[in-house]
């Protein structure tokens, strides 16, 4: 049997429904050459039946491990063990990636086989408040670290892609980051350390489908604090030290509802960015004293 092309992983957790929209627009997209499979890592909850899961992937193969809830850095690890494929795609169980992903990846890693690519998620509730917040985060931090497209320093995991070969040179995902919650940064820099690059493609975009409420918000950005605190422990190991952002990141970030919003709702959104960085120096804070 022909190994494929591309293997997609895709960690989950009591989401079926969510996995199973993920599965079927992995499926009904453009398909590279090569072939590509779908590993589900069931991170130790319930997933959907295997009838269900391969009715989604419309014929392509999904394959399914099963593991005691360790957190989505150790699924990844897992599903990359899995994984036939020499390209490795990551996502999430509640995104669903648009039509040209896989061969946007595929295409660009073709040219360029060291790199890692960086994708764009974007939000799927535009009317929910909180969730647009954190989408605005999010475009600030692709903005300000990756102003330089083929040199970039910022990705999230559940829009990354690179070969399998460059995945197991870095060494995988730090398996002791309990939840999801800036193991993908600390990815990041180890392999930015190490020497590979990191090129930011916003055509490969996945949508991503998380409202998210007053306390959800909170707490993902509390857990990002706490996150950002064993990424400056695992940092000062390989000898760096704290990264702290000048005062214009901020302004900028406050200032970016503007883009794209107007009047009370850039307003709105402006106080819940400023929310979102208190409770992210909470959540470090709280992390520093443990």
């Amino acid at each position: 049997m022909v190994p494929p092309r591309l293997s997609v992983v895709i960690p989950t957790r009591n989401r079926p429904e969510a996995l199973l929209r993920c599965l079927r627009a992995i499926a009904q997209a453009r398909q590279p050459g090569g072939g590509v499979e779908m590993i589900v890592v069931n991170d130790g909850g319930w997933a959907p039946s295997g009838e269900a899961l391969r009715t989604a992937a419309h014929g392509l193969p999904v394959h399914v491990v099963d593991q005691p809830g360790a957190g989505p850095a150790s699924a990844r690890n897992r599903g990359a063990a899995t994984a036939h494929g020499d390209i490795l795609a990551f996502t999430d169980d509640d995104c669903e990636p648009s039509r040209d992903w896989l061969m946007t990846i595929e295409q660009r890693l073709r040219i360029d086989p060291g790199v890692l690519l960086a994708g764009r998620a974007e939000s799927l509730h535009p009317d929910n408040d909180w969730a647009t917040a954190s989408q605005l985060l999010t475009d600030h931090l692709h903005r300000w670290y990756n102003r330089d497209p083929a040199r970039g320093g910022f990705m999230t995991s559940n829009n990354l892609a690179l070969t399998a070969a460059t995945f197991h040179a870095v060494g995988g995902f730090d398996a002791s980051f309990p939840t999801a919650a800036a193991e993908d940064r600390e990815f990041t820099e180890r392999a930015l350390r190490l020497g590979f690059r990191l090129v930011h493609l916003p055509d490969a975009v996945v949508w991503h489908r998380h409202r998210l409420t007053v306390r959800e918000f909170l707490r993902q950005h509390y857990g990002y604090g706490r996150g950002a605190h064993r990424v400056l422990l695992v940092r000062r190991q390989a000898g760096g030290g704290m990264l702290v952002e000048p005062p214009r990141f901020y302004s900028q970030l406050l200032r970016s509802p503007w883009r794209d919003h107007g009047g009370a709702r850039a307003l709105r959104l402006s106080l819940l960015l400023a929310v979102s960085q208190v409770a992210h120096a909470a959540g470090f804070a709280r992390q520093s004293l443990s």
